[in-house]
């Protein structure tokens, strides 16, 4: 087992470090953008960009079939021929989707009078899906500093110089503009990539003929994961798009600076402490220990639950102070929605921490089943509280209410675990 367990730490702990300086710094970039948007662009913007975010996130979900993960699963240890073939399929799949996808987009654009902003929107989607394949492939492939460099460029990067340019030239704060920024961005990680796998054999796999079969067995053999994926992004996502649907764009972007410090709080004891326990939780299932999973589940969650706590304190502490100077008025003047989302995030990390006995037993279907009664209590409860005068307060509300529900729920599924 021990020797098990030093395999998974791949890298040493100077590679370790790298990742994660790499990992801290495009969280800081990605929340600096957010500030930046909300103080030189306006609230509405941010919303806008809290919309386009969010669906960078829902449609590789939607339209990947769960095929990336169970593809980058599979990858560990498979032959590189193997590995080529599976991407073409995937990428063929996917890029026919998101062009059939760009018609949609061309009748809402010239609905709206901006066709090709909308295109240049669905561009950003299809190149960020493209991008979250690559990253799993590359980590699976135990490049995780390459891979995180990438995600580095991808996320950090052209943030950095589009902030810069729009600082020195502020005509250039625009939605279009950072728009473009970012999708230019999201092209060097794809090439990138092609010169790191320019000797896979790719040109073998694109003569190889396409088969039905490929396709019905590998999404069948996803679906469970599909519907995790989907469950997993709707609740997280969805409210933001019901914030705008019931109270405008400018509310909308309160909502996202707001929500954007949970998220940077969750993603960083995400990355930091739960996938360092998620590796081990799995060996030692597989090793039927049941002493040991039960020691290291309860060590997991004990970790995140101070870990979460203390840094959603600091930041709530930090946000607090430097919000009036983004010379917003309304985002002042609802800075009590700020720990209202906090304490929820707080409460849905401990969840998800909790859910770790549900992944890493491959208890794929009591997994589903639990996010899916997620997304429908987040869709309920901000229905009724977005559409009853709850205002803005309300989706803090569902985001608190909806986390404590899945806690009980998981702590009750998995109860033989806490005995």
């Amino acid at each position: 087992m021990k020797q098990r367990l030093q395999q998974l730490a791949a890298g040493g702990p100077a590679q370790a470090l790298a990742i994660m300086a790499l990992r801290a710094v495009t969280l800081a970039t990605k929340f600096a953008l957010t500030l930046f948007i909300a103080k030189y662009m306006g609230l509405a913007s941010l919303g806008w960009y809290g919309l386009l975010a969010g669906a960078t996130i829902i449609g590789p979900a939607l339209l990947g079939f769960g095929l990336s993960n169970t593809l980058a699963r599979d990858a560990v240890g498979q032959p590189l021929s193997g590995l080529t073939l599976n991407l073409r399929n995937l990428w063929v799949l996917v890029s026919g989707l998101y062009g059939l996808a760009a018609l949609g987009a061309v009748a809402v654009g010239l609905w709206l009078g901006q066709p090709w902003l909308l295109l240049a929107a669905l561009a950003v989607v299809w190149l960020e899906h493209l991008n979250n394949d690559i990253f799993n492939m590359v980590v699976n492939q135990q490049r995780a500093l390459l891979a995180n460099g990438l995600n580095f460029i991808r996320s950090g990067l052209w943030a950095l110089v589009f902030m810069l340019v729009a600082w020195c030239w502020p005509q250039l704060a625009t939605l279009p503009v950072l728009v473009g920024f970012w999708l230019v961005g999201l092209v060097p990680p794809v090439l990138l990539f092609a010169w790191y796998s320019r000797r896979w054999p790719w040109l073998a796999a694109w003569r190889q003929p396409f088969k039905r079969a490929w396709f019905t067995q590998h999404i069948s053999k996803a679906r469970m994961v599909y519907t995790s994926d989907l469950a997993l992004v709707g609740g997280q996502y969805l409210d933001r798009f019901m914030v705008s649907a019931f109270l405008g764009m400018e509310l909308t972007g309160v909502y996202v600076l707001f929500w954007q410090v949970g998220n940077a709080v969750h993603n960083l004891v995400f990355m930091g402490v739960m996938q360092q326990f998620r590796p081990r939780l799995i060996a030692a299932f597989k090793a039927a220990d049941a002493v040991l999973f039960k020691r290291l589940y309860r060590q997991c969650i004990g970790a995140c639950s101070f870990s979460v706590v203390g840094l959603a304190v600091v930041a709530g502490m930090v946000v607090v102070v430097a919000v009036p100077y983004l010379n917003r008025p309304l985002a002042v003047s609802y800075l009590p929605l700020l720990p209202l989302l906090l304490a929820g995030v707080v409460i849905r990390h401990i969840a998800d921490a909790v859910g770790q006995g549900f992944s890493t037993r491959y208890m794929d279907s009591a997994h589903a089943q639990v996010l899916l009664g997620g997304v429908a209590l987040s869709v309920l409860v901000n229905t009724l509280l977005l559409g009853n005068g709850a205002g803005i307060y309300g989706a803090g509300i569902a985001v608190l209410l909806v986390g404590c529900l899945l806690l009980a729920w998981r702590i009750w599924w998995l109860r033989s675990l806490f005995k």
